[in-house]
C-alpha cells in the first residue's frame, strides 16, 4: 500500500458504547489496516476507547449535533486520501476496505457503497437493497434510501466537492 493510498475510518457514535465497541473491532480486523479510525462522539456520555490501538482517535463533538454532522466534521479532519464511513451498529467483514479500495480503483469509481445484511437465528439476510432510481449523488448525500451510513467509500476530494456543490 503506498502513501497515496490511506484510507481514514469515520465512525459517528451517540451514547452506544456497547455497538461501537463492535464497530472498532471490526475495523482493527481489516486485511487492509486504515491510517485511522476517527470515532466521532456526538452523545451526552463522553465515550472513551480503552482498547490498545493507536489508529483509533475519539473525537468529543457537542452532543446531539447529529450523525451528519459528525461524519462531516470527520471527513474534514481525516487525513487519508480515501474515506469509509461506519455507522456504530454495524461491522464490517475482514475484506471490506482491501474489496473497496479495489472496487474504486479498478473501476475508477468515484464512490461505492455496500449492501446491509442482518443475521437472523445465525443466518445472513439481506437487510436493505435500494433501487437503482436512489443511487445517485443527489439522494446518497441528502437522505437515507435503505444504503445506511456503512455504505460509503470514496475519495475524500470527492466529498469535499460534494459537501461545497450541496452546501450541507
Amino acid at each position: 500500500m503506498s502513501k497515496d493510498d490511506l484510507i481514514s475510518v469515520i465512525i459517528p457514535t451517540c451514547d452506544r458504547p456497547q455497538y461501537v465497541e463492535e464497530a472498532i473491532e471490526s475495523v482493527i480486523n481489516q486485511t487492509l489496516q486504515p491510517i485511522e479510525i476517527l470515532v466521532m462522539d456526538n452523545g451526552y456520555k463522553p465515550y472513551s476507547y480503552n482498547g490498545p490501538n493507536e489508529l483509533v482517535n475519539v473525537v468529543r463533538l457537542e452532543p446531539r449535533c447529529g450523525v451528519s454532522v459528525a461524519r462531516n466534521k470527520g471527513a474534514r479532519l481525516a487525513k487519508g486520501k480515501y474515506l469509509s464511513f461506519l455507522d456504530d451498529d454495524d461491522w464490517w467483514d475482514k475484506k471490506f476496505l482491501e474489496e473497496a479500495l479495489k472496487v474504486i480503483e479498478s473501476q475508477e469509481v468515484k464512490c461505492i457503497y455496500g449492501r446491509k445484511d442482518k443475521f437472523i437465528n445465525d443466518e445472513q439476510k439481506k437487510y436493505k437493497e435500494p433501487t437503482e432510481k436512489d443511487l445517485t449523488t443527489n439522494v446518497l448525500f441528502k437522505k437515507n434510501p435503505g444504503t445506511g451510513g456503512l455504505i460509503y467509500s470514496l475519495k475524500k476530494k470527492y466529498f469535499s466537492r460534494l459537501v461545497v456543490l450541496m452546501k450541507i
